[in-house]
This record gives C-alpha cells, sequence and structure tokens, in this order.
C-alpha cells in the first residue's frame, strides 16, 4: 500500500506504437499483456500514431497520439515533446526505442541480441546503425527490462553494462491461451482445411528460428514414420520466406507443409490446442514466448536445447540439438509416441505456468517502472 502511495501522482508515459490491427509481434504481446493487467490510470499516457491499435485503452489510459510518417523523427522529437510538454516523469519504451535528448527518466527493453547474430548481419545489413544506436540507448536508459536471465547475461557481456541497471521481468502467457472444449474442433479444421493431425510451429522466419532444420527433420518424420501429418507453420512472410519455400519444395514436404501468414489470437487457441505438439527448433532464443503459449493450451512441447530455453522451460518440456535434424525427428517421434511422456509433462507444466502468470508479470513490471 505504501507502495501505491508513494508513486500514484507519478506520471507514466509509455510507447504503445507496437500495438498493431493484425500484427501481434512478441514486443507487442508484451506490452498488450502489460496495459491488459494493470488498473485505469490516465496518469499512464501511452503514445501513439495513426496505425495504433488503441482498442479499449482510451478508457484506461490517456493517450496522446501523433503522425508517424518518419519513425526517426517520432522517436526523437514527437516522443521528447510528449514528455517536456506533459511534464512527465518517467518514459517506457516496450523496446529500445527511445528519445535520446529528453531529461525524463527513462527505462528499455531489450528482449534479446538476436538482430545482432552474424546470421542476420550479411551483405548490406552489416552496415545498419543497430549498434550504435543500441549502445547509446542502454548508456543513457536509467533502467533496462529483459525477459530472462540469459539475455541479461548477454546485454551485460556485450556491452559491458552495470549489473544492477538490468532487471529481469519474465514474460507471461496472456489469458486467452488455456484449454478449451473440442466441441469446435470440427468447425476449426473444416475454416483452415486441416484433415490431418499436425504439428504446429508458430514464430517468423528469420535464420535464427532454424526452419530448415525443422523441415530436414520433417522430411525424416514423413518417410520413416507417418505420411498422414501435416506441419504447420504460422509466420508472417518476409524477406527470408522464398528461400524456406523454395526448400520446401527441393526437399519435396511442401505438399505435407501448411503455411499461413497471420492467424488471430481467437483461431491461434484453436491451433495450440489440437496440435499433436508444438515444435522450436531455433539456434537462438530470449524467451520462447510461443511454446508457453503451446503449453498454456495443454499441449506439449519439444524445443532445442539452449540456454535460454532451458532457464524457462526446466523439465516441462524435451529436448533436441537444433543441428541435428535426426535428433530433431527421433523427439517428434517420442512425443507421439510416448503417452506416458506426455501426461507427466502436462503434469510438470502445471507449476510451470504459475510462474509466468499475467498479474506476477504486470505488478512485476510496473513496480519496476514505478521504482526507476
Amino acid at each position: 500500500m505504501k507502495f501505491m502511495q508513494k508513486n500514484s501522482n507519478l506520471k507514466i508515459a509509455i510507447d504503445a506504437r507496437e500495438l498493431k490491427k493484425n500484427i501481434l509481434t512478441g514486443t507487442a504481446r508484451f506490452l498488450k499483456n502489460l496495459l491488459d493487467n494493470i488498473e485505469a490510470d490516465k496518469n499512464i499516457f501511452l503514445c501513439v500514431d495513426k496505425k495504433t491499435a488503441i482498442n479499449n485503452y482510451n478508457e484506461k489510459f490517456s493517450i496522446l497520439e501523433a503522425s508517424g510518417i518518419l519513425t526517426a523523427w517520432y522517436d526523437q522529437i514527437t516522443l521528447k515533446n510528449f514528455l517536456k510538454n506533459y511534464k512527465i516523469d518517467i518514459f517506457f519504451s516496450p523496446y529500445y526505442k527511445m528519445p535520446f535528448f529528453a531529461s525524463t527518466k527513462r527505462i528499455i527493453t531489450i528482449h534479446d541480441l538476436y538482430f545482432l547474430k552474424p546470421m542476420l548481419r550479411k551483405g548490406l545489413d552489416r552496415f545498419k546503425p543497430f549498434v550504435f544506436y543500441l549502445k547509446k540507448a542502454l548508456n543513457l536508459a536509467n533502467k533496462i527490462i529483459t525477459v530472462s536471465q540469459y539475455s541479461k547475461e548477454e546485454i551485460i557481456r556485450t556491452f559491458d553494462i552495470e549489473e544492477n541497471k538490468v532487471k529481469v521481468i519474465y514474460n507471461c502467457v496472456g489469458k486467452i491461451f488455456k484449454k478449451i472444449d473440442h466441441i469446435n474442433q470440427e468447425y476449426f479444421f473444416k475454416k483452415y482445411r486441416i484433415e490431418q493431425p499436425y504439428i504446429l510451429y508458430v514464430g517468423n522466419f528469420y535464420p535464427h528460428k532454424n526452419i530448415k532444420g525443422l523441415l530436414e527433420a520433417f522430411f525424416i518424420f514423413l518417410k520413416k514414420f507417418s505420411t498422414s501429418y501435416k506441419l504447420v507453420v504460422i509466420a508472417k512472410k518476409n524477406r527470408f520466406f522464398g528461400d524456406i519455400f523454395e526448400y520446401a519444395k527441393e526437399i519435396k514436404v511442401f505438399d505435407s507443409i501448411i503455411f499461413l501468414d497471420f492467424v488471430n489470437d481467437e483461431d491461434l487457441v484453436y491451433f495450440y490446442n489440437f496440435a499433436e505438439f508444438f515444435i522450436l527448433p531455433s539456434f537462438y532464443e530470449g524467451f520462447g514466448l510461443t511454446t508457453l503459449e503451446a503449453i498454456a493450451c495443454g499441449n506439449v512441447a519439444t524445443v532445442s536445447n539452449i540456454k535460454s530455453l532451458r532457464e524457462i522451460f526446466a523439465d516441462a518440456v524435451i529436448y533436441f540439438n537444433p543441428y541435428d535434424a535426426k535428433d530433431i525427428f527421433e523427439k517428434m517421434v517420442v512425443l507421439i509416441k510416448d503417452d506416458k511422456l506426455k501426461a507427466n509433462l502436462k503434469e510438470k507444466s502445471i507449476n510451470l505456468l504459475e510462474k509466468f502468470s499475467a498479474e506476477n508479470f504486470s505488478s512485476k513490471l510496473l513496480e519496476e517502472i514505478k521504482n526507476v
């Protein structure tokens, strides 16, 4: 109670531009889970542009809207003016964008450092000013939020940041992601023309997600185990999709894959619920939120044996070597054949999900924001 009294008059501005209609990135989910699960407060100001999907937030919070023709202008000029004109005490960014020349206390969020990995910095990408911008933002920020101990260690090691400046707030799973009644299963399958059991991946096509490795494992799966399965890949098509598309044709698994560019959350819940299992084959992750969503929907998962995912999922999933397609294939078969293992994983997931509740996430994050 003392905490609320002490901070009750603080004016907090939050960069909410990531909230777009029909596009919900990991950053947007992070932000949405915060806004959905904190109390209404008109001393919280959402900074938005014309493309922002404000939804019902205008009833809970104050809205500051300006056109965002140039992102850099909005980042450095529009936000600075908002903070000054409305006498904002604290600015919070759900990513690393921030006004460099504002006097307001500033908090940024670094979910992971995937965009600095060599596999994504080839050709002209090597000349993008990510590193310069990020270094400046990290140095100017009063506090840095990240989503796992693994990401915290990477930030400190890569940029030589003081340890006490970086705070870990684990992601949560949105309340919409839960077990559902199978009564609408037939309608769902008909809508998406799914006539066979399917394995599910949700994410994107960036190289660190290792979609080619997944396709190789699926090729072995179809050849040695069963041709009666589909692989459903839900990911927004980007510049890397064409290569994946051609590779699927090359190894002759294309006809067994369903590529979906966008699925709203209401339908995504069905995909998670009715899949045989969920798979995440990444070389690199900061957290692995889609796996948590699948588990919240009562499903089981197999994921890459990497440090960040072991931190988050402990013994509630089974692991494979993401560099070994045969190992990925073998774990896929295990999840289909071993009912006892699946029951055990579902039992362990109950305790896991308690750790990542929306209430726990939102209260801890808001506390970190207010106590900068």
